[in-house]
């Protein structure tokens, strides 16, 4: 019986001292953040974890396992027997289920795969790898709605040395239509805990411009200086073979002004509106947002799906009557 709002894992069960965080249970959770989690966990055990009857909306992630890299024990982790009952997501913005790797960065390189980067899948190169040595087993997800998620349902990896088993999907099921109690819902009422009012600027769809205009200054104003150089050593160049010979103090302030002139401005700013573009090209790609198929389905062994379940998974066993296509 609890609210959150939040930009960080909304509950998160993680690593005990004794080196065994086992039997909880929360339910009756109204969230969003990144979701109900479980980890990271490191070089230690976690088991018979709960979580049902919950609702998550707009959060980032929603149901988030994940393993990180343990730097001070030498030992692989473990997760098992773990339930996730009774959920339903409003318009994940990520991935609605994520079961595998911490996505995280732990250095002053935001992509540096720690073990899974930030920057996958958006950023070409980026690696998500499982996490070797360390597994999940007994993990069921029962009567969890995604309803309109704003790309995949998600995302399963694990490594092959210790793939995930016994991984259970009952009634696990993706629509794009969110049903009409869902709709234009009353903050207010369905998060009564907050003490304040919600203003959350991340829900807003100007962010994900404002993100993108970001993102095109940062990676292509060097080459807007590149090309800048390139193009005034030419300029220097054709200057000399005419014999145009000019005060060096009159050079160096044709330099130093030259930058904010109007071809070299149009010519950044070109440069970032094309790399909006790419960027945006690169989030909305047919694999990251096709909903009707996990974009990561590897390191599985005896998953299943049953019920209603849909989409199955590419590395379950389909035990799915095969009619429902949502």
């Amino acid at each position: 019986d609890v609210d959150i709002w939040n930009q960080d894992d909304c509950i998160a069960v993680k690593d005990a001292p004794a080196g065994l965080s086992q039997n909880m249970l929360f339910e009756r959770v109204n969230a969003s953040g990144l979701g109900l989690t479980v980890g990271s966990i490191g070089g230690t055990t976690v088991r018979n974890i709960t979580f049902r009857d919950s609702l998550l909306y707009k959060s980032y992630k929603g149901i988030y396992m994940k393993f990180r890299i343990d730097e001070w024990l030498d030992t692989p982790g473990l997760i098992e027997d773990v339930v996730f009952e009774n959920i339903t997501m409003i318009a994940p913005e990520q991935w609605g289920i994520w079961i595998g790797p911490a996505q995280q960065a732990i250095s002053g390189n935001v992509c540096h795969p720690s073990p899974c980067s930030l920057c996958w899948p958006n950023i070409p190169f980026a690696e998500c790898n499982g996490m070797k040595g360390s597994q999940y087993k007994n993990i069921t997800l029962k009567d969890v709605h995604i309803y309109n998620p704003l790309g995949s349902p998600g995302v399963i990896l694990a490594d092959e040395s210790t793939p995930i088993e016994g991984l259970t999907f009952d009634n696990v099921i993706v629509e794009e239509d969110v049903p009409l109690q869902w709709q234009n819902i009353d903050l207010r009422s369905t998060f009564p805990g907050m003490d304040e009012p919600i203003q959350d600027q991340y829900m807003y769809p100007l962010c994900e411009w404002v993100y993108g205009v970001m993102f095109g200054v940062i990676l292509l104003t060097p080459l807007a200086f590149l090309v800048y150089g390139i193009t005034k050593y030419l300029t220097k160049s054709d200057a000399k073979d005419k014999h145009i010979e000019e005060p060096l103090l009159e050079q160096n302030k044709e330099a130093s002004s030259s930058f904010f002139q109007g071809k070299t401005l149009a010519m950044i700013l070109s440069f970032a509106v094309i790399a909006v573009v790419v960027q945006r090209k690169i989030k909305t790609s047919d694999e990251t947002f096709k909903v009707d198929r996990y974009f990561t389905c590897e390191g599985v062994v005896n998953g299943t799906a049953l019920g209603d379940t849909w989409p199955v998974p590419s590395c379950f066993v389909d035990e799915t009557d095969g009619s429902n296509n949502y």
